[in-house]
């Protein structure tokens, strides 16, 4: 499904028939992803987001109850709906909450692929869940090269994939550069995950194979990532391409009691230089001539001003979701109209308050409330179960979730399915495992951090060091008091 979604969840707007190809192939996992968590022991904070998924689907289906007369025609900015039908001999006729129907339908089927991601991430392993972390990376990888190979085809390039689009800038399998930006700094946050976990588990082999491919791997990544991004020319996602790069430095020390931090940030750095003096050389003037006059930065402030005048006349219950087309124009000055089609607001909490109204704020306030708990839980507590490795990539979830929250000040990229379905499964790797799901994992591989298989075998001591094969330091010939608890400290020995 997150697969689907990044290949073909690129379109800007609803109706796309590849949208409601990954609608439909949602259903199954849904389904799935439910029957598998009823089945799982839940705890308060479990029940508590699944409660919010819950919310999240009953703000549309509510908006889509018919009501009688007496109640609709008193809902704000109703008037002249209720004297269009008068006038037409249908007074007396029910009628929902939303101002138009057929788009809240459309914003309902919408949050499928979204939601059935979630379910399925937050009912996984935590091993499970890296490796579709490093799928999200291999599919945003060939979409990074697809909008390399768009630029040097030049505007007639037939991998352009809609009719609609930039057609001088890499869009990927996107129709708009901002939000093939949007993935890209997303994919940097992973790729630094990456780097610094392979620079984590290369202490004492770094000259190894096994220790040296990981970080060859991650660089070679984060040189294309950082070239896609500066040939897609967004302003936006070039800002949020350096707020990742720097978020990732908190990352390379995570975990201070390894005493690796210093090497890992030594590796990164030394991968972001030289991906930066790489992607720079052809891509400079590109972006010195993309931070010239645009239309639509004219555009944003009137969008905002008359979004905020629309959502307040529409309170407390919104306009309905997927209504922003059909309503905004209700409000729109004369002085205001510009070349740019207001598809969007291009600031997602102005649109969600028009639509949602006070619910959808008050869903949103909840959501960042969780995402600040979680920030301190990752950084200040982090579960004392939990290996080093599976706390490193929350961490880079949480950056992703957070970038992608500000994007949304300025644009509309959670409105497109492959977006929506990347914040969804970072939204799912902050929640912790369900009770029982763990119980299949293996211990780390023969590389991994000793810290980590030590806590391994405590935490399941029925599998024993012999789950993963070879047990770490087996072929050293350690005294046999120690090969009791070699992690066990005894006074006077070191």
């Amino acid at each position: 499904m997150i697969a689907a979604s990044l290949l073909l969840g690129g379109g800007t707007r609803a109706g796309f028939l590849s949208d409601s190809i990954l609608q439909l192939a949602s259903i199954p996992l849904l389904l799935l992803a439910s029957t598998r968590i009823l089945g799982l022991e839940r705890t308060k904070e479990t029940n508590a987001i699944l409660a919010f998924c819950v919310a999240i689907v009953l703000v549309p289906l509510l908006q889509l109850v018919p009501l009688p007369p007496a109640i609709w025609s008193h809902l704000p900015e109703r008037a002249n709906v209720a004297a269009a039908f008068e006038v037409a001999g249908n007074k007396g006729q029910w009628a929902p909450i939303t101002a138009y129907p057929t788009g809240t339908w459309l914003s309902l089927a919408a949050l499928m692929p979204p939601l059935a991601v979630f379910l399925g991430t937050v009912s996984l392993s935590n091993i499970d869940r890296r490796q579709l972390s490093y799928l999200v990376l291999s599919i945003g990888l060939l979409s990074a090269c697809l909008g390399l190979i768009q630029v040097a085809q030049g505007p007639n390039s037939p991998l352009r994939f809609f009719e609609y689009t930039n057609p001088s800038e890499a869009v990927g399998f996107f129709a708009n550069r901002n939000h093939f930006a949007a993935l890209l700094y997303c994919l940097t946050v992973l790729a630094s995950a990456l780097i610094i976990d392979a620079g984590f588990n290369s202490r004492k082999r770094l000259f190894e194979p096994a220790a040296l491919l990981p970080l060859i791997a991650g660089f070679v990544v984060l040189v294309i990532l950082i070239a896609a991004q500066l040939v897609a020319r967004s302003r936006a996602g070039l800002g949020l391409t350096m707020a990742a790069l720097l978020l990732a430095w908190p990352l390379a020390s995570f975990d201070p009691h390894r005493g690796t931090g210093l090497r890992s940030g030594k590796v990164f750095a030394a991968a972001v230089v030289v991906s930066m003096i790489f992607a720079l050389q052809f891509a400079l003037l590109r972006i010195l001539e993309r931070f010239g006059s645009d239309t639509l930065d004219d555009a944003r402030l009137p969008f905002a001003r008359n979004t905020f005048e629309a959502a307040r006349a529409f309170m407390p219950f919104g306009s309905g979701m997927g209504t922003f087309v059909d309503v905004y124009g209700m409000f729109e000055r004369p002085a205001d109209v510009f070349a740019a089609y207001a598809n969007h607001a291009h600031n997602d909490i102005l649109e969600a308050a028009l639509e949602a109204g006070l619910p959808g704020l008050l869903m949103m306030l909840l959501f960042g409330a969780w995402i600040v708990w979680r920030c301190f839980e990752l950084w200040r507590r982090p579960t004392a179960k939990a290996f080093a490795t599976d706390v490193l990539w929350e961490r880079a979830a949480l950056f992703v979730v957070v970038l992608l929250s500000a994007h949304a000040l300025v644009d509309y990229a959670l409105r497109t399915t492959a977006i929506a379905v990347v914040f969804a499964f970072s939204c799912g790797l902050l929640v912790r495992p369900f009770a029982g799901v763990n119980a299949s994992e293996q211990a780390p591989d023969v590389h991994g951090d000793p810290i980590d298989r030590a806590r391994f075998e405590r935490r399941y001591p029925e599998k024993g060091p012999s789950s993963a094969g070879e047990p770490w330091g087996a072929d050293i010939n350690w005294p046999d008091e120690w090969r009791s608890d070699p992690f066990q400290h005894k006074p006077g020995k070191k």
